[in-house]
């Protein structure tokens, strides 16, 4: 069956991300430890709570700084947050690819701030037909009613959604919604399993 759609995450997919920038950084001028800032901001319910929108940006980095005894480093922190991100080889071009050949959508646990840096910093991230960030559905990855939402936008056979992501959890849920998918290895490994020629 051909692919209509291809389904793509951002983190690890489409860009690198590093969490550990974020809390090195983050640490500095704190008596908060790396493993401390590691538990409550990258594990725990805070970041569930601004991926998927019952805590604001600004209440998100106002508690924050407060937490890390920073007060007024707010501005610094929002900095720090996004200096996760750097480029994924071949990513561009496998994107560029697979456009040629089936609607490009995104779905992503991510927040507002995060959404916003990347689709400044990597246009082509722009170009995606739909995006479903978490922030604005309210639902991330753990929650098959996501994928089920995607397929009902979608409005064609669940086996038509090619999806890719860095975790096996998530591919898994959504094959039992009726999905094609697989974990993220590098974009040539993608293309070749997808049936697609990159540029």
């Amino acid at each position: 069956m051909s692919i209509r759609v291809a389904l793509l995450d951002l983190g690890n997919v489409l860009v690198r991300v590093d969490p550990r920038k974020f809390v090195v950084r983050a640490a500095e001028g704190s008596s908060r430890t790396v493993p401390e800032i590691l538990e409550r901001y990258e594990q725990g319910e805070r970041k569930a709570g601004v991926q998927t929108g019952p805590l604001t940006e600004t209440e998100f980095f106002s508690e924050m700084a407060e937490w890390l005894g920073r007060p007024d480093a707010q501005s610094e922190l929002k900095q720090a947050w996004v200096s996760v991100f750097t480029s994924m080889p071949e990513a561009e071009s496998a994107f560029a690819a697979l456009e040629q050949t089936c609607q490009v959508w995104i779905v992503s646990d991510t927040d507002a701030l995060h959404l916003r840096y990347l689709r400044e910093h990597y246009p082509f991230i722009r170009r995606a037909g739909r995006t479903f960030a978490s922030f604005e559905t309210g639902l991330r990855k753990t929650d098959e009613r996501i994928f089920r939402q995607i397929i009902d936008q979608a409005g064609c056979d669940p086996q038509e959604i090619f999806f890719v992501d860095d975790l096996a959890d998530h591919i898994t849920r959504a094959k039992r919604v009726g999905m094609r998918g697989m974990v993220f290895t590098n974009w040539p490994e993608v293309l070749r399993k997808m049936n697609v020629s990159g540029r």
